[in-house]
Formats: C-alpha cells, sequence, structure tokens
C-alpha cells in the first residue's frame, strides 16, 4: 500500500514495490483524485490499470518504460473515466520494481 492517506488535502506521494505478479490496489482508490504522476524508478517496464474488476497484465494495460514518467494532468481528464479507482501494478521482471505515484486532489 501506498504511503499517503488518500483522503487529505494536498497531493499524497506513494511508494510501491512492484514484482511480476498482479498488484492489485498498489495505489488505494480515491474519489476526490483528478489527476495523478507515476514514475517508474527501474529497469523494468511497469503495466498499470485502473479498477477492481480491470485484470493486470504485462499484457493488459499502460505500459511505462524503464526510468520513464507519465502524469494525467488535475484538469477535465480527471472527472471524467475512472482516474479515482485504485491503481493496479505488475512489473515485467520479478523485481522488486520502485515506483512513486503523486496524486493531486
Amino acid at each position: 500500500m501506498g504511503t499517503g492517506t488518500g483522503t487529505a488535502a494536498g497531493p499524497n506521494l506513494y511508494q510501491a514495490s512492484v514484482g511480476n505478479t498482479a498488484l492489485m490496489a498498489a495505489v488505494a482508490a480515491n474519489p476526490a483524485r483528478i489527476g495523478l504522476t507515476i514514475q517508474n524508478n527501474s529497469a523494468n517496464i511497469i503495466t498499470f490499470t485502473f479498477g477492481t474488476t480491470v485484470p493486470v497484465s504485462q499484457a493488459t494495460g499502460v505500459q511505462l518504460p524503464a526510468n520513464t514518467s507519465t502524469t494525467i494532468p488535475a484538469s477535465g481528464l480527471g472527472v471524467v473515466g475512472n482516474l479515482g479507482a485504485q491503481i493496479n501494478m505488475i512489473g515485467s521482471a520479478a523485481g522488486p520494481s520502485n515506483v512513486t505515484v503523486l496524486e493531486y486532489y
């Protein structure tokens, strides 16, 4: 689980240690989330999905290459779709792969 509270005002910072088996709820759901940045701090590919019913595998989800990040801006994108749902992750190697997530709300 992450180290942030998921409900307090201000951004939360989460650290996840991701292996090559699905890590469901690597970051807990937060309906107030309107944006986030996911930073892959490893030499492995990280794949992530949103929601409890969405399976995460190395072939299903959004792939984040080694030592890169992606940001879903805190804008109108945060009020549509499933951005507030739990974030699930899997790594391309046994790892662990270190991932940092900063959520905005």
